[in-house]
């Protein structure tokens, strides 16, 4: 196949999936819901089309722009990583972006179309269909009253889960797809007549499951048993932390039952009283940056040079937005990406001569859990590069946004989320990718350096956001004074990178 009809290739390929993943959207969202749209963004629910529309019409409009202003800046990270991957020539990596861009606004005019009801969203020829024997009909002894199945109560039990449970989109969603799973192996039956033998039955087929199914739109709505017939030999498997995180949605949809008065609290829980293997150490989930990683990162154009097109190709410009902070930021401090992608101007801060973050889920900002409110001092490496004088000009009022490059996006809304798929692209682009090396490996090695400098574990876990151990010892760690703090964090250090032609001079 030529480069030329490769292309061209991905680009009805991308634009497939995008048709794909609309339909799947479509189809499997409730009543008078958005497609695309967020819940806050619509009014009335009967008004959720015109929301919808508005979403795609801005999608549009932003990619219109690209085309115009001549600048695909995140499309063009992405073609450029999808030439180095399929070892396309270079030269094509305007043709290729370009035609992406296109295939977007393609998709996007089709699903506009879909919402207004002019065009057609699943249609077969009759000959496509294929034939479906009848069985034989044979007349069943009347049952005895049971209770209602399991499928009639998802609404109820997704409901509890975000009212009673504080349950974000992300975790809801998993939970539901979960309880799906079970159906479909066990079977809708009454709650009631589910017994401990159907949850090993799921156990089961779960540990047969290969790690990527129904990744690809071919696998969305093929039977769990058809996947693992046709999955090869040697392939990798879900693992025992995946498969408990299922028990769990089936467990918490019981108890919901239960606590609901939908079935009595006698009930036997049937996912309750299994074991799983260990979840072993936390490098065997992701891995950690070296320092030689990270030298070739921070000597890549972002930080170099760059073309403000298409950032992964050397140019004269370094622009100083979310892609070019978050990582400096995660190689010196180890957050979770959402902590500092949704800082504000009030939350870079000063105690004394100290500069510090300050981590909070205040004004429905998102957090992991309650240890990650905390305040860390700002690393000195950070302080030169000069990230103060970035907040000072970009977010000047107290409720601005740090990185207002970044927009909410996906399933919680997270402004993290489009930073990671770029960064991803990003990384393959220039040569600085691996399995298991992600934003998230950061913390890692941040800790890991903090172990190696011999800091008390408990200022590690406050740096960091990890829940620390003992009600006494969550006490005790509250007092620790930001100077301790500051001391700790800049134990970190990596001597194979030098950013020194990036220092700027402080103003005071």
């Amino acid at each position: 196949m030529s480069a030329e009809a490769e292309i061209q290739a991905i680009l009805k390929a991308k634009l497939k999936t995008f048709l794909d993943e609309d339909l799947e959207r479509r189809m499997t969202r409730k009543p008078f819901s958005a497609v695309y749209a967020h819940w806050w963004e619509i009014g009335d629910p009967q008004t959720s089309d015109e929301a919808d529309l508005r979403a795609i019409r801005n999608a549009q409009d932003s990619l219109r722009r690209d085309l115009v202003q001549n600048s695909p800046v995140e499309m063009g990270d992405y073609a450029a990583a999808l030439i180095k991957e399929r070892g396309l020539p270079p030269e094509l990596l305007n043709h290729l972006t370009y035609g992406l861009i296109e295939a977007a606004i393609k998709g996007w005019e089709i699903a506009e179309r879909r919402t207004l009801g002019q065009e057609p969203v699943v249609m077969l020829a009759e000959s496509a269909l294929p034939a479906v024997p009848v069985p034989p009909v044979t007349p069943e002894a009347p049952k005895a009253p049971t209770r209602p199945l399991a499928s009639s109560y998802v609404d109820d039990f997704q409901a509890w889960g975000t009212a009673s449970s504080g349950w974000r989109a992300g975790p809801l969603k998993q939970a539901l797809v979960s309880l799906a799973m079970f159906r479909e192996v066990v079977g809708d039956l009454p709650v009631d007549q589910y017994t401990p033998e159907h949850t090993e039955q799921f156990r089961a087929v779960l540990r047969k499951l290969p790690m990527i199914y129904r990744k690809s739109p071919k696998e969305k709505d093929k039977p769990l048993a058809e996947i693992i017939a046709e999955s090869p030999p040697g392939a990798h498997l879900l693992s025992d932390k995946t498969v408990k995180r299922h028990f769990w949605a089936v467990s918490r949809f019981f108890e919901f039952l239960k606590e609901t008065g939908r079935l009595p609290r006698t009930f036997a829980n049937p996912a309750q009283g299994f074991t799983f293997k260990a979840k072993g150490s936390v490098r065997d989930d992701r891995d950690m940056w070296t320092g030689k990683e990270l030298a070739a990162l921070f000597a890549s154009p972002i930080w170099t040079g760059c073309n403000p097109f298409y950032r992964a190709r050397a140019g004269d410009q370094i622009i100083r937005d979310g892609i070019f902070w978050l990582p400096l930021l995660g190689a010196f401090h180890g957050n979770r990406l959402e902590e500092f992608a949704q800082l504000r101007g009030a939350d870079v801060a000063q105690a004394g001569d100290i500069w510090f973050l300050n981590i909070t889920d205040e004004d429905g900002r998102q957090l992991k859990n309650a240890q990650s409110r905390r305040r860390v001092p700002l690393h000195s490496e950070l302080i030169k590069l000069g990230f103060l004088q970035y907040v000072q000009a970009t977010a000047p009022a107290p409720d601005a946004p740090v990185f207002p490059d970044l927009k909410p996006r996906g399933v919680d809304a997270k402004q993290g989320y489009s930073f990671t798929k770029r960064f991803s692209a990003y990384r393959r682009a220039i040569g600085v990718y691996r399995k298991g090396l992600d934003y998230h490996s950061f913390r890692h090695g941040v800790t890991t350096k903090l172990f190696e400098a011999d800091v008390n574990e408990g200022w590690i876990d406050l740096l960091t956001g990890h829940e620390s151990g003992g009600e006494s010892r969550k006490r005790y760690l509250k007092g620790i004074p930001l100077e301790k703090l500051k001391e700790a964090i800049e134990r970190v250090t990596w001597p194979e990178v030098d950013l020194s032609w990036l220092y700027v001079e402080r103003a005071d």
